[in-house]
């Protein structure tokens, strides 16, 4: 999987020599619908190539400490669960101190904070119940939501839902 999280310019292509072509050009020449499949390339006999495309909007007010610390492209290649840890070869102290270093804050400080920006997207953008928004964003329930919320934005979930209605488009 390849990561470009500064939205930089960038080209897939098979070999160096291969003309580059824009999106919106292959679209339209492969009569592309949007629906099911963009196959693409006729009779090659390469090997076949699955791309799942997909785009990331961030609330552009929040600090993403950790997304400004990655590189302009990102590779990441399949690993299992424990290979990863056998790769970072850290306990869970020193990784929390590792990360604490390059981010400015620990794995759960940047986890509670990624949490509470999605849930402030989710309480603003749809009318999904809080015991919803909870699942989605890691907490057991509504309940436990509202409390770190609470802590964490100074007002409850339902207060800032208001807020953000009140205030104008």
């Amino acid at each position: 999987m390849i990561l470009i999280p500064h939205g930089a310019e960038h080209v897939l292509s098979d070999t160096r020599d291969t003309p580059c072509r824009t999106v919106d050009d292959v679209l339209r020449e492969s009569g592309f619908t949007g629906e099911g499949a963009l196959v693409i390339g006729g009779d090659d006999t390469g090997s076949p190539t699955r791309m799942v495309c997909g785009h990331f909007a961030l609330d552009d007010s929040a600090e993403h400490a950790l997304l400004a610390q990655l590189p302009s492209a990102l590779v990441i290649r399949w690993a299992a669960l424990e290979s990863l840890g056998r790769t970072a070869a850290m306990g869970r102290t020193a990784f929390a101190e590792a990360f604490r270093d390059v981010v400015g804050e620990t794995p759960l400080q940047y986890l509670t904070a990624w949490r509470m920006q999605k849930a402030k997207v989710l309480l603003t953008g749809t009318r999904w119940t809080l015991d919803r928004i909870a699942e989605t964003v890691g907490y057991d329930s509504g309940a436990a939501l509202s409390r770190v919320f609470r802590l964490t934005a100074g007002v409850s979930p339902g207060a800032f839902r208001r807020t953000a209605e009140l205030a104008p488009a």
